[in-house]
């Protein structure tokens, strides 16, 4: 029997590899929904197949007696196969020019964007700020959502501002025990469900260890799964454990 050369193997896997990668990536489709509109073609919707770490354009329609808003899904946003739809404003409907303020996160980059009254919000690009979490476009407290009806606004321009909520990173500081995970707390959230270490050399099994497990703590005080993370200045904190010694009742 021949033997195939190592780096020739090597070769034929990874190639095998990516040709896998790349037919996963096509199986996503994208289908638009004209909603009143047409093609050149005269189509009234249109089915395409994208990869979505390449650049793709949507499909072109129109719609007589009235002006193309956008589409009801942030196209950059796409990942998996879906139905996307138009949304149409009369021609005749007033509109406000929008600037966008992301509060120091990512500049838009796109064409001027026109919101028509009496007509739906179309979806609107998401910026990013880091590792904050991007809670949506404001004026003032307003939220401004994609799906609801614009409202006549007092001047012709209008400026929707980012609101973000501050990521923290936790590192945690077992003292001696088994090692976590690092996790991301968000200014305003819930704390999730936290790890649980264990130290010692006996069973895993509640007050059969060397030591027990009393929480984890910051700044002196422990912290409450539930409670709302207020994030500090700092990107990154620390969580300490603290034990109480199964044995001689010593923390």
């Amino acid at each position: 029997m021949r033997k195939i050369p190592v780096v020739l193997l090597s070769a034929v896997c990874a190639l095998a590899l990516a040709f896998a990668a790349c037919a996963e990536r096509e199986k996503i489709t994208v289908t638009f929904d004209g909603n009143g509109g047409v093609t050149a073609e005269n189509k009234t919707s249109v089915t395409i197949e994208i990869d979505p770490e390449k650049e793709w354009q949507p499909p072109t329609f129109s719609r007589e007696g009235y002006v193309f808003v956008g589409w009801d899904t942030e196209l950059e946003e796409i990942g998996e196969s879906c139905t996307v739809t138009a949304i149409w404003a009369p021609e005749t409907s007033v509109r406000n020019k929008i600037v966008f303020d992301s509060a120091g996160g990512s500049v838009y980059q796109g064409s001027e964007i026109y919101l028509h009254v009496g007509a739906e919000i179309p979806a609107l690009y998401t910026p990013t700020r880091g590792n904050d979490k991007f809670l949506g476009w404001y004026i003032g407290e307003t939220p401004v959502k994609a799906g609801e009806i614009w409202q006549e606004q007092d001047t012709v321009e209008i400026t929707l501002t980012a609101k973000w909520s501050k990521a923290t990173r936790v590192v945690f500081d077992s003292d001696g025990g088994t090692e976590c995970a690092g996790i991301t707390l968000y200014d305003g959230e819930e704390i999730p469900a936290l790890p649980q270490p264990t130290k010692g050399y006996g069973s895993e099994a509640a007050g059969d260890n060397d030591y027990r497990f009393k929480g984890w703590y910051y700044n002196g005080a422990k912290v409450e799964e539930g409670a709302l993370w207020q994030a500090p200045e700092e990107e990154e904190v620390t969580f300490t454990a603290k034990w109480q010694s199964m044995w001689s009742g010593n923390y």
